[in-house]
């Protein structure tokens, strides 16, 4: 049916739009880093200069970006796209070299625990869960979730009265399951539906 095409194209273009944002969002969260490390930190020459050569990489990162996504957005349905050959293995070392500086510097984590408390104000004004779990890598630094409750305690302000919310340290909690909770739900929900079909 038409209104079903029209309906897939809209739902298409709106992942399209998702990807794009999240693909954007990542240089420039670099350069944010990389700028407020620069403001933050007496820094030598040597280091400053390659701070802001990466910076330079990043804003070079998002006009490349923004080129694409202009070509895509004139290019016909039945245009042949020209294919990139990409050296991840590059990027990832550059990635490091620019990380690994600021792994030991408490600020760094104090903007990461602030970064993360914004999103998870946002949650809890909006959903009001009734507990958040955090997990992933980069909840591997233990350090980061008493400078996350302290923050959100912040941000809300006492705005919401909530008795899960009294107790930061059970309400922002790290994941159980030690990195398996992503596959461990594959796994019920495939048990839970073998279940129904029993």
């Amino acid at each position: 049916k038409l209104t079903d095409r029209l309906q897939e194209s809209e739902a298409t273009q709106r992942q399209f739009v998702s990807d794009a944002s999240h693909e954007l969002k990542t240089p420039l969260a670099s350069i944010k880093l990389l700028s407020d490390s620069i403001l933050q930190n007496d820094m030598d020459a040597d280091t400053m200069r390659e701070f802001v050569s990466d910076i330079g990489n990043e804003s070079d990162r998002l006009t490349r970006m923004t080129q694409k996504l202009l070509t895509l957005s004139k290019a016909d349905a039945e245009t042949v796209c020209d294919h990139e050959v990409v050296d991840l293995s590059e990027i990832v070392r550059r990635v490091f070299r620019m990380l690994v500086p600021l792994a030991d510097k408490t600020e760094v984590w104090q903007l990461e625990a602030d970064y993360i408390a914004q999103a998870l104000t946002g949650y809890v004004l909006t959903l009001s869960p009734e507990m958040i779990i955090l997990g992933g890598g980069v909840m591997h630094q233990k350090q980061l979730f008493p400078l996350i409750r302290a923050k959100v305690t912040e941000f809300l302000g006492g705005y919401i009265q909530a008795e899960e919310l009294r107790d930061m340290d059970h309400y922002i909690v790290p994941a159980s399951l030690h990195d398996d909770q992503g596959i461990m739900g594959c796994l019920e929900l495939a048990r839970r539906a073998l279940q129904k079909r029993q």
